[in-house]
């Protein structure tokens, strides 16, 4: 809660958890482009994902901005990709490696199947099924 406008002097390197969230970033330019933890730039007024690291060895949360699409938005995430809360008319340049959970609030997105594509990294086929299922569910459950 520091009311932040930019990132620009941050460490381009973060060996855990690297937090600007409930700022007033628009911009994740000068975000750092290697978190070991997770990184959290949710509760800001960010329209884009441009400047976010590529890869997140913990959670990526972005949730709670006024993200139109997940362009920028890292490719590997170690844990879990929460994009809900935003204005996102598509899943097109989520996260292409991911082991735990996507969180995303759009009924029609999920029609979309978004989950295709996405690669549980790590994660068992039993793992894998589980997480497809639910993806499943939730979009036939919005056909009743």
């Amino acid at each position: 809660h520091n009311q932040l406008t930019s990132l620009n002097g941050a460490p381009q390197n973060v060996g855990v958890h690297f937090n600007c969230s409930d700022n007033q970033l628009t911009s994740l330019n000068g975000a750092p482009q290697n978190v070991a933890g997770n990184f959290d730039c949710s509760h800001n007024q960010l329209t884009s994902l441009n400047g976010a690291p590529q890869k997140v060895s913990g959670s990526f949360y972005c949730s709670h901005n006024q993200l139109t699409s997940l362009n920028g938005a890292p490719q590997n995430v170690g844990v879990h990709f929460d994009c809900s809360h935003n204005q996102l008319t598509s899943l097109e340049h989520a996260p292409k490696i991911l082991v735990g959970v996507f969180n995303h609030d759009s009924i029609d997105l999920i029609k979309e199947k978004a989950y295709k594509g996405i690669v549980f990294k790590n994660a068992t086929n039993k793992i894998k099924d589980k997480l497809l299922k639910r993806f499943r569910q939730s979009a036939d459950h919005t056909n009743e």
